[in-house]
């Protein structure tokens, strides 16, 4: 279970006094058990204690959290009682009971009158859809949470925007995401809840770099790891390390990507279960080393990976350490060793019916197949990936969210229907009313909440549209990378031929000479060559809009040549790629860049594939 969503419930238990925290480090569930007078204290620490075990010790949990709501009961302490049947009911939804999870929260809402508690009850359920992706449900839930606060900002309420900021997350919308989370972060911050607050740190970091904002996400970061750092929270800690890797890593500064890398191994030792975080710390490392064109070192680290995986049987993680070894082989030359691995992937993501990495998959397949000039396999495995593509859009999509709906609209009406029945055993006018008058509101939520599906679909639909375009754009930025392949051929050839020609001249009579040399001036000034050139240029302004006007006009001294630059790292190739390209040595290319940066006015820790990317 992850662990973000334990911090989130944590929430859920409300705050004991400073002296029982304090002391609550040396006490354990044995000792609790065993005491024999049960008040209020003990169901407060049992609930606490039991949170801590919940995702790794669930047949205990279940059994102490049975004795903490049967207690509560004969206490008639509600409290701890709302704190155990929330808790109770995420174990479940843990172990895919959902709707088992869903109706102990129902019930326990029921027997709640005071808004705040039942704002607990509403929160836990948003929570708990939130975990299974129902993202629309999710957020219901949570407003309702809200509105029951009536605007008093405590834990729950931080708890509740702190959550519905994921929601935000989820469907794109990055900067309400943010502004969400921060507000949560000032109340954790108020009450001194610093595992939350270290958890939100993250979240906003990580919904920055989704913008493109990495220098904030940096900082947000690192403010979680002094943090994490101080509650030695080991999980959190290791997950941070690992987060400002990826981070530096997106900003071309590898150096420092490989340093936090290397501390989220390190750190992950300290950890009871550390299996998964050893092989995704050798393969992020090994990453770095692939970035730094450093394959031999690259390919040690992603045997060490897959060495993790087979010792702890990590079915998933071959997925991903194939298809990487599959790339490392394919830079080292060797064709045969590469496509085995991606093989090795493709049987995995297959066993395991994992969609969208065999998507993956297949476009590198592509681009292993168009390094070694397999340029018919390359388009074959690019069609495939289009095709999957295409199907994660298919109506059943549609159909499932459609579904999911109307279950929920359904529980909506027989919640409706069972207050109704409840109402009419009692007399009176003011009862009739009093039906007719929900009726109402409950025509007038429905129409409400149905309006809010169709727009909903909406929504989803343009996000359908908007991944579709973005799977065009990047088939078009392939063309045009073939292009430009295409061309750097031609050059090559043409090169090759002048040389030929002009040993030839050597050795030849003078009217031959006169004849040969015009042949090597011809070649020397190839239309062919320049209008494959003008219409590389062509297409890519018409996948890349106006990026080159933006430029000239913002930076009028750039030349052609720094254009062409330019035109190759918008299509995020790196600087040896663009080298081999143009026919050009890997320093020409770095001191074009260079003066592309001096005329575009680059700080020196500004970086320019970032700033060309932001056009």
């Amino acid at each position: 279970m992850n662990r973000q969503y334990i911090l989130i419930l944590t929430s859920l238990l409300f705050v004991i006094n400073n002296s029982f925290r304090a002391q609550s480090e040396d006490i354990t569930i044995e000792d609790l058990s065993s005491q024999v007078e049960k008040d209020d204290k003990w169901v407060d620490g049992m609930n606490l204690l039991v949170e801590q075990i919940i995702d790794t010790e669930t047949t205990s949990a279940k059994e102490y959290l049975t004795e903490v709501i049967s207690v509560a009961e004969e206490l008639g302490y509600k409290k701890g009682l709302v704190d155990a049947n929330i808790l109770f009911a995420y174990l479940l939804n843990t172990q895919n009971k959902f709707s088992e999870a869903i109706k102990i929260l129902e019930k326990t809402g029921g027997k709640v009158n005071d808004d705040s508690t039942l704002a607990k009850v509403e929160m836990a359920k948003g929570v708990i859809y939130y975990e299974r992706s129902e993202y629309d449900s999710a957020k219901i839930f949570l407003d309702r949470a809200e509105i029951l606060l009536k605007g008093v900002e405590n834990l729950t309420f931080a708890k509740i925007v702190n959550t519905r900021a994921g929601v935000y997350s989820k469907r794109g919308d990055y900067t309400r995401s943010i502004e969400e989370a921060v507000k949560a972060a000032r109340i954790f911050s108020k009450y001194g809840d610093e595992k939350s607050l270290a958890l939100t740190y993250n979240n906003i970091a990580a919904r920055n770099c989704s913008l493109n904002l990495h220098s904030k996400a940096i900082g947000f970061y690192k403010m979680a790891i002094r943090l994490n750092e101080k509650n030695q929270d080991q999980n959190a800690l290791t997950m941070n390390y690992i987060n400002l890797g990826v981070t530096y890593k997106n900003l071309d500064s590898l150096d420092l990507a490989l340093i936090y890398y290397q501390k989220g191994l390190e750190n992950s030792k300290k950890l009871e279960n550390p299996e998964y975080y050893y092989a995704q710390g050798y393969s992020n490392i090994a990453s770095v080393y692939l970035a730094k064109d450093d394959f031999t070192e690259a390919l040690k680290y992603y045997q060490k990976s897959l060495e993790v995986c087979r010792e702890a049987n990590i079915v998933f993680g071959y997925v991903f350490v194939f298809v990487n070894l599959g790339q490392t082989y394919s830079h080292l030359g060797n064709y045969s060793q590469a496509l085995t691995s991606l093989d090795s992937s493709l049987h995995y993501a297959e066993k395991l019916n994992l969609v969208w990495e065999k998507s993956m998959i297949y476009s590198i397949y592509s681009e292993v197949h168009e390094k070694h000039n397999n340029f018919k396999e390359a388009l074959s495995f690019l069609k495939k990936q289009k095709v999957i593509s295409d199907s994660l859009m298919t109506s059943e999509k549609a159909e499932k969210i459609l579904e999911i709906e109307t279950k929920y609209e359904t529980a909506l009406k027989e919640n409706s229907i069972l207050k109704l029945e409840s109402i009419t055993n009692s007399q009176g006018l003011y009862i009739l009313y009093l039906i007719v008058g929900v009726l109402l509101l409950f025509a007038l939520a429905l129409w409400l909440y149905l309006r809010s599906k169709l727009i909903s679909q909406k929504n989803k639909s343009i996000q359908l549209n908007e991944e579709k375009l973005q799977l065009e754009l990047q088939i078009k930025n392939q063309s045009l990378i073939h292009k430009a392949i295409n061309v750097a051929q031609l050059e090559d050839n043409n090169e090759l031929l002048k040389l030929k020609l002009e040993n030839i001249v050597i050795n030849t009579d003078l009217d031959k000479n006169k004849e040969l040399k015009k042949i090597i001036r011809n070649l020397d000034s190839s239309k062919e060559n320049s209008e494959i050139w003008n219409e590389f240029e062509l297409r890519f302004k018409e996948t890349h809009g106006d990026l080159y006007s933006k430029l000239i006009q913002e930076f009028p001294n750039l030349t052609t040549t720094e254009l062409k630059v330019i035109s190759f790292i918008r299509l995020n190739m790196n600087t040896k790629e663009i080298a081999q390209l143009t026919n050009r040595s890997v320093s020409t290319i770095e001191n074009t860049r260079n003066s592309i940066r001096r005329k575009m006015n680059l700080d020196v820790k500004e970086n320019l594939s970032t700033k060309i990317l932001a056009y």
